[in-house]
């Protein structure tokens, strides 16, 4: 049991370092005057509802060591410092070496820095206009009564305090605070800050003003997550800023305005979800010559769950990206186009003579605007406003298309080979590939009824003829997967689930095509009826065998109406890698009857599903369909 005067003590813990104290109701002071630690570098305080304030100012300037401060779950503390009467004016030096600071669920905390009055005025706190209110609240000292005052400014750091070290700043869950920094504070208050977090600030309108932004020249990690912020920063400071990551900041109109990008010029990563933004770059006033808007470093980008989302930017621009590896662009329901060419743009607006055309592309760019993506995920837009140019996107190797207001019909038929080419639609096949694609997800597009063109000529090019990795899913209007497009000798992985019209999945020659195939899925098809179907250009004649060679994984479930893996009765299946066997015992005696290897195991069973209680179950399955991840 600890002694009652652990902090009491005038000897205090002269060499210690390291204090952690929590879960303690009874705790009026963690640390008094009487109390030294010179040599404490850390200190943590959770969970200690008793406390108001931490420790008095005269204690703060006793901290001279401490480069850890993390203060979490005291309820009712409402300032980190109580500045004494003797000491209004407390010294700049406090916490000077101070790199770390956390502050997390203190939801009455709205000062780091109080003041005390023994003659306090009263006033009365308005929870509408925090900002200009003050707030009395009436504490008794150990000597008898007297009035703590606290005023609720719109600023959590106010000239009484500085962190020339700070490098790491974190706050969340502070419910009344409207706004970090004050606006008087110098540049020298925030020139080593590395990484500012923000979580949950629902009241928090502004993070920082320009004469603290200014000085924000090594922070390179910035993320607000669930706040009410309206503005993130400054448009008047030159940053360093490597990551930007907003989620769920609802106020929110705009990222950054146009003057500010010039200087993002070390920024990697660029994540923005759950906003109520309508443009990422916001226009300004005088802004006279069409900008362009270059990411020089930008390697991964994400818009996830924009609904007022409009445009990249209010107006004629073009936009460059020349480091860009990951795009994705999810739940943005205003916007119908990923991308349009400038001069296209530029035409369609003459055109119509408006300064913003109806359905605007998300990004207007030139030919060497993405030279080096290679993810592309797109949710409910398209890709491209008309034929496609496979230059845009020539390295790219992984495509996720999805969304049930997708227009395609014939996925990808209109893909051109440069941007000078001929705008009239050209079949697939004609010539024009993307030749680096690896892997092509194709996601909840429910008019989607070819994978380009049923065209297998001989004389038909793929347009992805190094293709490894085919993911369908919820494709309802897809017959089968017979297309020109794709080259099945290279595929690796094939996975097929709940696409209600699927009849079969293959022909015969592709099904003999599958050379390098090491995983089959297929389940959730409720009309599929066999694996190979017949096809028109297949000879019916003698016998037929399909060696799957290295295949090791095959998964069916969920086929009510499937009767064999072939339809052919003069046609044999063999599997020779074959390691792991996942499917319903029910579908097992089905496939061994028709594909005449009965030494085959099973080595996961699958639940099966009778046809008579397959209706029951398609709402739960639309539902699958729809959360299917891309």
């Amino acid at each position: 049991m600890l002694p009652a005067d652990l902090f009491t003590s005038p000897e205090g813990f002269q060499k210690l370092k390291h204090l952690h104290v929590q879960n303690n109701a009874e705790f009026a002071n963690v640390i008094n005057g009487k109390v030294g630690f010179p040599n404490l570098t850390w200190l943590a305080v959770s969970e200690l509802n008793g406390l108001r304030f931490l420790m008095t100012s005269s204690v703060a300037r006793s901290l001279r060591q401490l480069k850890r401060l993390q203060i979490s779950g005291c309820q009712i503390m409402e300032a980190i410092i109580s500045i004494e009467e003797s000491d209004e004016e407390i010294e700049e030096n406090v916490f000077c070496q101070l790199q770390d600071l956390e502050l997390k669920d203190l939801p009455n905390l709205t000062l780091f820095c109080s003041s005390r009055s023994s003659k306090p005025d009263k006033f009365t706190f308005d929870s509408v206009n925090r900002s200009s209110t003050i707030c009395e609240i009436e504490e008794s000292d150990s000597k008898g009564n007297q009035d703590i005052v606290i005023q609720l400014q719109p600023f959590l750091f106010d000239k009484k305090v500085e962190f020339p070290n700070l490098k790491k700043l974190f706050i969340e869950g502070l419910a009344k605070l409207t706004t970090i920094w004050n606006n008087q504070l110098s540049v020298e208050s925030s020139k080593n800050l590395e990484s500012i977090e923000i979580v949950s600030c629902e009241g928090l309108k502004s993070i920082c003003p320009a004469s603290v932004a200014r000085g924000l020249q090594q922070l390179t990690r910035l993320i607000v997550r669930n706040s009410g912020v309206e503005e993130i920063i400054s448009n008047k400071a030159k940053q360093k800023r490597e990551s930007i990551e907003i989620d769920s900041c609802e106020s929110l109109k705009h990222i950054f305005p146009a003057s500010m990008v010039r200087d993002l010029q070390q920024l990697r990563r660029l994540e923005v979800k759950k906003c109520g933004v309508e443009e990422i770059i916001a226009n300004e006033e005088g802004q006279q010559t069409t900008p362009k808007f270059v990411f020089s470093k930008v390697t991964y980008a994400l818009f996830d769950g924009l609904p007022k989302l409009r445009s990249f930017y209010p107006g004629m621009n073009a936009s460059s990206w020349p480091s860009l590896n990951y795009m994705g662009v999810f739940g943005c329901d205003k916007v119908q186009i990923f991308a349009e060419e400038y001069s296209n743009f530029q035409e369609q607006r003459e055109a119509t003579n408006l300064s913003n055309p109806i359905n605007p592309s998300l990004f207007i760019i030139e030919k060497d605007s993405f030279p080096n993506l290679e993810y592309l995920a797109l949710d409910g837009l398209e890709i491209w406003n008309g034929p496609l140019p496979v230059q845009l996107f020539s390295k790219l190797k992984h495509l996720a298309v999805a969304g049930s207001m997708s227009k395609s019909v014939i996925f990808l038929d209109s893909l051109l080979p440069d941007l000078e080419g001929n705008r009239h639609s050209s079949a697939v096949g004609m010539g024009a590939q993307l030749p680096n694609l690896r892997v092509l997800k194709l996601i909840r597009m429910y008019k989607l009824m070819h994978i380009g063109e049923e065209d297998n000529s001989q004389s038909a090019r793929p347009n992805f003829p190094n293709l490894e990795f085919l993911f369908v899913n919820g494709c309802h209007g897809l017959r089968n997967l017979r297309s020109s497009a794709i080259p099945f000798n290279n595929l690796t992985s094939l996975h097929v689930s709940w696409c209600k019209g699927l009849k079969y999945l293959v022909t015969y020659s592709m099904a003999k095509s599958f050379i390098h195939l090491t995983k089959l899925e297929v389940g959730g098809c409720r009309r599929l009826v066999e694996i190979v179907g017949n096809n028109e250009d297949d000879d019916d004649s003698g016998n037929y065998e399909i060696t799957f060679r290295r295949l090791k994984h095959l998964k069916l479930f969920r086929l009510p109406r499937l009767r064999g893996f072939c339809s052919r009765g003069n046609c044999s299946v063999k599997f020779p890698s074959l390691e792991t066997l996942s499917i319903s015992n029910r579908l097992k005696l089905k496939i061994f009857q028709t594909i005449g290897d009965e030494t085959l195991q099973t080595t996961n069973e699958e639940e099966d599903t009778d046809v008579d209680a397959w209706e029951a179950e398609t709402t739960a399955e639309d539902e699958k369909t729809r959360q299917a991840p891309i």
